[in-house]
């Protein structure tokens, strides 16, 4: 199999460019052309499994010492953010590690990232292989695969989409943006907004144990913002369920006792199984959360979009209900906005 290096010198001889002699010694446009190529060649060695391609000299590799996930990865992407440079896969056989990041710092002269911080996309069942474009303006964006494969832990089949003749969609399309700390953020893209309709506010909310119903939307597809006073809260968990109905839920628990995140849609629809799970980031003044519903998924955004969760469900337009309650304890939430949201596809 060849490597990077000799990949991109075959590319070069046939659009005719000057081949080069190291990978990462270009500079200007030809910088730009032989990094996609690199991306590309990358692509093809990680979907395979063939991880020890990446050691061979010419091929853009890690620091030594430095490789924590040396299994099948898929769809890698790498590009600069800023100052620093971001390299991200999907792992194969790695637990709840499907969708990676890596932030740190790169040699052209030496073909070597030496990275700094590592974290999760998106913490959830269905967010996959995600691959990134810019946009005009200049924005890194990303969108990825909503769904699972066989290999995943919870994989039971392809859903009731495929008795339906069709089978995966992708994600809200994102914004990366890289934090101060060199973590990232993965925020909706702003353009969302345009398809908001039917707007409603809420100040304050008192939650205790007894549910107390929430507005947005039609209860199906909606968009919903808040954020939870922490100063003001001393519950030990707050529990968020979306698409009720016909004793049917998902929940979406913040653990704040034990600082985590749940997602259960064990009992969503009948079909889909589960729980995914995160460190919740308890020690600041407050927390927000930002999700998206639609017919047949929920994205749940936390820690300023660092802290994030996509899962699939397939529940029934009878399942329009939300509610929120509050155990060991009473919490505040302030600032509650939602909007229903305008159909995309007439």
């Amino acid at each position: 199999m060849k490597n990077i290096l000799q990949i991109c010198q075959d590319v070069a001889a046939v659009v005719c460019v000057q081949a080069p002699t190291t990978l990462f010694g270009s500079t200007g446009q030809n910088e730009k052309i032989f990094l996609s190529v690199a991306n590309d060649a990358l692509n093809g060695l990680l979907r395979y499994g063939d991880w020890q391609e990446l050691t061979k000299d010419g091929v853009l590799r890690t620091v030594a010492g430095k490789s924590d996930y040396p299994i099948a990865s898929f769809c890698p992407d790498f590009y600069q953010l800023g100052d620093k440079y971001v390299l991200t896969f999907s792992p194969m056989g790695s637990g709840d590690h499907t969708s990676v990041y890596l932030t740190g710092d790169f040699d052209y002269k030496t073909g070597k990232f030496d990275w700094h911080i590592s974290g999760e996309m998106d913490w959830g069942f269905d967010f996959y292989a995600p691959q990134s474009m810019v946009a005009p303006d200049g924005r890194r964006l990303i969108v990825a695969w909503a769904n699972e494969w066989e290999w995943m832990p919870l994989f039971k089949d392809w859903g009731p989409t495929y008795q339906e003749g069709w089978c995966g969609f992708f994600n809200v399309i994102r914004e990366v943006r890289m934090c101060k700390d060199g973590t990232l953020a993965f925020v909706p893209v702003e353009e969302m907004e345009k398809i908001r309709e039917n707007k409603f506010t809420q100040r304050e909310i008192q939650i205790t144990e007894t549910p107390q119903q929430l507005k947005a939307g039609d209860g199906i597809s909606f968009e919903m913002k808040f954020t939870l006073d922490l100063e003001e809260t001393d519950a030990d968990r707050v529990e968020l369920k979306l698409r009720c109905g016909k004793e049917k839920e998902s929940r979406c628990i913040f653990d704040l006792k034990n600082g985590e995140l749940l997602v259960d849609r064990s009992c969503a629809d009948g079909w889909s199984v589960g729980t995914s799970r995160s460190v919740l980031k308890v020690s600041e003044k407050s927390l927000d959360v930002h999700i998206f519903s639609d017919q047949s998924s929920l994205e749940i955004f936390t820690d300023q979009y660092r802290n994030n969760h996509s899962n699939n469900i397939f529940a029934g337009n009878d399942q329009d209900a939300i509610s929120i309650s509050a155990f060991g304890g009473r919490a505040v939430i302030r600032d509650y906005e939602a909007y229903g949201l305008q159909e995309c596809f007439n």
